[in-house]
């Protein structure tokens, strides 16, 4: 058999001509040699004991083609991990996104069905949270319905391996919203003992923290920068206001044309920062020292935020008669992100740092 134009559920790429491909001989599922020896088995193992057989593309269309005019051929497609699901299906098999909230589908309509036309992407009840929208496409990957299995997820195409910490990762999924496939990567580094640094914490410390939802690292790293601020504030606004004479005094000698003059004044200013450098080198070590800080220690801390709230949320609803809702919706509330608790975040902390500044300076 050929397997050419076949996609490759190890790594969701189309198989060409003159690549090294496996079969499984237990259930005829092709895929690269190189993704089989990955997991060192069929990708689809977990689907074994069901009796599962890999049918190639142009076999599945023909049954389709041939099916009666009345059958439910048509699959619903998660508009949240891109899974195929049955038609009659109530939440996805792969995420346990619910179909509908409070009543409502929040299926797009025109692509609600796999296959479906091209119409705008419209919602009858607009999720709470971010939805991907890509295009169908004949190569996109889809994950087969049943492989929500824990050992082979699959969301967006991407594989997820292994869980964090006992939590489903269908729950992670749902907890994280954005950036999943990184982050579950991180975690499972962290671990397995690995370390990692979280770049954005580092650049946008303290912000990241309260745009994850993490409140108190994010009100603790707010008070050391502002608590910095306080400490170095007569040296660093010293040091402002002598590059302020600095540049004025330039400029005014280059309209004057006085350039040595002007030059002589400039030295004499930048003489005084000699005595205000070591202060400055202070702050902007330790403002360094808390960013790298941050990096190092936001995945970690986003990890045991993530598990105890999963945990949390998945307890008190165990014996919910609307289970799956309320536990979706709870997600949204404990998870995800906030541009919400950001912006307050960073007006909060401009607001202190003009009180202090107005404290300091004797204006109050």
């Amino acid at each position: 058999m050929r397997y050419e134009n076949e996609i490759c559920q190890g790594c969701g790429k189309i198989m060409h001509e003159g690549e090294d491909i496996v079969v499984c001989p237990e259930c005829g599922t092709p895929q690269h040699r190189e993704c089989y020896n990955a997991e060192n088995r069929c990708v689809n193992t977990h689907l074994h004991e069901d009796g599962y057989v890999w049918r190639p593309k142009h076999t599945e269309e023909t049954a389709e083609n041939s099916a009666p005019a009345n059958a439910e051929v048509e699959k619903i497609l998660c508009p949240f991990c891109q899974h195929q699901n049955p038609a009659d299906a109530k939440e996805c098999e792969n995420c346990g996104q619910p179909f509908e909230l409070f009543g409502k589908s929040i299926l797009p309509s025109g692509k609600k069905n796999y296959g479906g036309s091209d119409d705008d992407f419209q919602y009858a009840y607009k999720p709470p949270f971010k939805v991907d929208e890509p295009e169908i496409s004949e190569n996109a990957y889809r994950a087969p319905i049943g492989s929500g299995n824990e050992s082979n997820f699959y969301f967006n195409g991407h594989q997820l391996k292994g869980e964090i910490d006992g939590t489903e990762n269908k729950d992670m999924v749902l907890y994280l919203r954005t950036s999943v496939p990184g982050y579950h990567e991180k975690f499972r580094k962290i671990q397995n003992g690995k370390r990692t640094f979280n770049w954005a914490a580092f650049f946008f410390m303290p912000y990241w923290f309260f745009y994850r939802k993490l409140v108190k690292p994010g009100i603790i790293f707010v008070s050391l920068t502002l608590l910095l601020s306080v400490l170095f504030y007569n040296p660093m606004s010293e040091y402002m206001d002598i590059m302020a004479q600095a540049a004025s005094q330039t400029a005014a000698a280059a309209e004057s044309r006085q350039d040595s003059e002007g030059a002589a004044a400039v030295d004499a200013l930048l003489e005084k920062t000699e005595e205000l450098m070591p202060a400055i080198m202070a702050y902007a070590g330790l403002t360094m020292l808390l960013r790298i800080i941050a990096g190092i220690i936001a995945d970690k801390m986003y990890m045991k935020k993530a598990v105890s709230d999963i945990r949390e949320i998945n307890g008190s609803l165990a014996d919910s008669m609307n289970e799956q809702q309320d536990k979706y919706l709870a997600y949204t509330k404990k998870g995800g992100t906030s541009i919400g608790y950001t912006v307050l975040a960073y007006g909060a902390e401009y607001m202190i740092s003009m009180v202090i500044s107005g404290i300091l300076t004797g204006m109050f």
